[in-house]
């Protein structure tokens, strides 16, 4: 018995000191807009009474109050902070019942800058004993103990989560306020940039008014000093001739200072040389004038024509005109004169080889170009169409020291498209039908034989002087579809091609008319099967050089 004494003694001893911190809590938490939520938890029948408190302890503590002594709960005024606070107990609360008090902070303002979405809250318990019926003080003391945790941890979320509302607010404020300064320094960039170019465009209007001001005063200040010389080289001149006047009229005025006899004789003579004095100085005056008239339109025809000069270099004038250019020519012909060489190797498995070469020879060459939608100032206006041909005039073929006779002609039909690209280049592309036809003398050896292909080519000018001088060069490809009835004895082809690459200068003499001089190397490549019926390869390898020049004419 007296063990269960002390041990329940202890156990009130623990919790009065747990009691007691709580109250030193509560006294240090704030007492603004508290509101009493009451909890009321259902009352636990004691399992065991409890045991008699006779044994004295350090710190007395006074016995529970029973639920008629306690002191009506404080009727709630109109000068308590909320209105919907609930009324306080009544003086008859259910055994087991705890009063927790939840301080709240006032609401801040919806005006406030810094109102937080989350107040912080902290709790106090109102009692200080436990309620009369609840089963041990221990219970008791662990039921505060755990919603006093409880409540710090609900406050220090809320408190953390303040926090964090306010460090996003300073955030997007920091943000704000650096977008801010980022657009007025871009806005003030651009205002400098435009009020710098406005200056430098100021500045450029007022240099050039300076130097027009400075021209003009130049011109005026050569104009008088032209006019002062004239001025002073015909002041010069008359002196001169009224010096030579005065010379020569010097002994007749002197014959006239002579004292005059009187008579009938003397009157006469005096007013006769009284005349021609005034009629002298009259005429005298009269030239004056002419000169001064005559220099005065001839300073002014100067100024004149200076004005006009200057008026038509300020305009960027020239007295001489460019002259106006010619329109597209809608057609072009050309004709001229060409050396062509030729030689041939006939190669086969079976070891044998043959080569055969052609002496120089002479051809005529004739090109007519039609672009019928050159002048129209729309859709496809390089669209057109070019016809070549060019046979040989005489030529010779020489084989193991025996001369055969020989023809040969070339004709091309090709449409074509100009591109015409910045600085006068000219891209021309072409596809058509391209026949090359060679005869020889019936022989035992070799064979005519005739390339038969579509061509496609591609051709460029580049100008260096203009229209007078162009360069021109391009490249061509065979391909080949038939070798003509006369290579039948090689046998079977069975495959063939060719290509051509051309270059030289091109330019226009005089209005619609121009020049052209090239250089062409051809080269034709087949392979025949099967010649008289055995298994031999022959291998025909063609190259043809051709220099041709000739002249052009375009309307």
């Amino acid at each position: 018995m007296m063990q269960a004494r002390l041990l329940l003694s202890a156990v009130f001893f623990v919790g009065a000191s747990f009691l007691d911190v709580g109250r030193a809590e509560a006294q240090a938490l704030p007492a603004d807009d508290e509101v009493v939520l009451p909890t009321a938890r259902p009352a636990r029948a004691p399992t065991k009474a409890a045991a008699p408190r006779s044994r004295p302890q350090a710190r007395r503590r006074r016995p529970p109050r029973s639920s008629e002594a306690r002191p009506p709960a404080p009727e709630p005024t109109v000068d308590e902070p909320r209105a919907t606070t609930p009324p306080a107990l009544t003086p008859t609360r259910p055994p087991g019942e705890i009063v927790r008090t939840l301080v709240l902070p006032a609401a801040p303002r919806s005006d406030s800058p810094a109102a937080p979405a989350v107040a912080p809250i902290s709790c106090i318990f109102e009692e200080e004993e436990p309620p009369e019926g609840f089963p041990t003080h221990g219970a008791w003391v662990r039921r505060k103990n755990q919603f006093i945790v409880s409540c710090e941890r609900e406050r220090t979320r809320r408190a953390a989560e303040a926090r964090r509302l306010r460090e996003e607010e300073e955030r997007r404020r920091v943000e704000e306020a650096r977008r801010r300064a980022e657009e007025d320094a871009s806005r003030r960039e651009l205002a400098e940039a435009e009020a710098r170019a406005r200056r430098e465009a100021e500045e450029r209007a007022r240099l050039d008014a300076e130097r027009r001001q400075r021209e003009d005063a130049e011109r005026r200040l050569r104009e008088e000093d032209m006019i002062r010389r004239e001025q002073a080289q015909y002041r010069a001149r008359r002196e001169a001739e009224l010096r030579e006047e005065q010379e020569r009229e010097a002994p007749r005025n002197e014959r006239a200072a002579e004292p005059v006899e009187t008579g009938a004789q003397g009157a006469p003579e005096e007013g006769d040389a009284a005349l021609r004095l005034e009629a002298e100085l009259d005429r005298q005056e009269a030239e004056e004038r002419r000169e001064e008239d005559e220099t005065a339109r001839r300073a002014a025809d100067v100024r004149a024509r200076r004005s006009a000069r200057e008026d038509r270099r300020r305009r960027g004038r020239t007295e001489e005109r460019a002259p106006r250019p010619l329109p597209p020519a809608i057609f072009e012909i050309e004709a001229g004169l060409s050396a062509t060489t030729r030689s041939q190797v006939l190669d086969d498995t079976g070891g044998s080889t043959v080569r055969f070469g052609l002496t120089p020879f002479a051809s005529a060459i004739g090109t007519l170009r039609l672009t019928p939608l050159a002048r129209l100032g729309k859709g496809p206006t390089g669209l057109g169409v070019e016809g070549t041909y060019d046979r040989a005039l005489r030529m010779e073929a020489s084989l193991d020291g025996k001369a055969l006779a020989a023809a040969a002609d070339h004709l091309a039909v090709m449409g074509l498209y100009d591109f015409r690209l910045p600085g006068g280049v000219v891209l021309e592309p072409r596809l058509g039908y391209d026949l090359a036809r060679f005869e020889l003398e019936p022989n035992e050896t070799l064979a005519g034989i005739v390339y038969e292909s579509i061509a496609f080519a591609v051709l460029a000018r580049i100008p260096v002087l203009g229209e007078k001088l162009r360069v021109r060069f391009g490249a061509t490809m065979y391909f080949l579809i038939g070798l003509g009835e006369a290579a039948a004895r090689y046998g079977q082809s069975g495959s063939a091609s060719g290509f051509q690459v051309e270059g030289g200068l091109e330019g226009t003499v005089s209005g619609h008319f121009g020049y052209f001089a090239l250089l062409e190397h051809t080269s034709y490549t087949a392979t025949f099967r099967g010649a008289a019926d055995s298994d031999v390869e022959t291998t025909s390898e063609d190259g043809i050089t051709t220099g041709l020049c000739g002249a052009r004419a375009s309307f």
